[in-house]
């Protein structure tokens, strides 16, 4: 299963919980019911995030656990979309009819 990292994907994920329970057992590679640091390295790291923002994320998500349930899981994945939003450059605003940016002289 690959997982799309993108803003809209990531809203879609954490709003659906079948999605986030299917990305919950994707990052716990071996089944144990909680993701471990190394799992959610893994995972995470697709993000395109830092490592030392996905730490932070960590911290913040499982307050000092050694490994994520699902809840925390969840947490870090809300953190992880405002994230990847705030780098996300925001689309052009659509031009009105009618009005049209200046031509550049020729140099």
């Amino acid at each position: 299963m690959a997982f799309q990292w993108d803003p809209v994907s990531l809203q879609a994920c954490i709003a659906n919980p079948n999605a986030m329970l299917a990305a919950f057992r994707h990052a716990n590679r071996d089944g144990s019911g909680a993701v471990s640091g190394g799992d959610a390295v893994a995972f995470f790291s697709g993000s395109g995030l830092s490592t030392e923002k996905l730490s932070e994320i960590w911290r913040a998500a499982t307050n000092g656990e050694p490994s994520m349930q699902p809840m925390a899981f969840k947490t870090a994945m809300e953190l992880i979309a405002g994230a990847v939003d705030v780098g996300t450059p925001a689309p052009a605003p659509a031009a009105e009819p009618g009005l049209y940016a200046p031509s550049m002289p020729a140099a």
